[in-house]
């Protein structure tokens, strides 16, 4: 961890990611969080792929919020929390 970000390795490239201002003072590397105690359920997948492709977050009319990750779409229901 250098000052003020983490360095993370993608593809063999280092990619430095800042610390929020507000974080940096308390980040530790070794802080474990707990895991959630809510699961994901895959309840169809379609194939799209997402795997160099930027800006994949939309808030849709309904209020779901729809994003792809790897080649996988996910549409998540804010209100219902799924």
């Amino acid at each position: 961890m250098e000052e003020g970000s983490v360095k993370m390795f993608l593809r063999g490239r280092p990619v430095p990611m800042l610390i929020p201002d507000e974080l940096a003072p308390t980040y530790s590397l070794d802080t474990r969080s707990e895991l959630p105690s809510s699961r994901l359920k895959l309840d169809w997948v379609y194939g799209y792929r997402g795997r160099d492709c930027r800006a994949n977050l939309y808030l849709l009319p309904t209020g779901e919020v729809v994003y792809f990750v790897a080649s996988v779409a996910v549409l998540y229901s804010v209100e219902e929390q799924r």
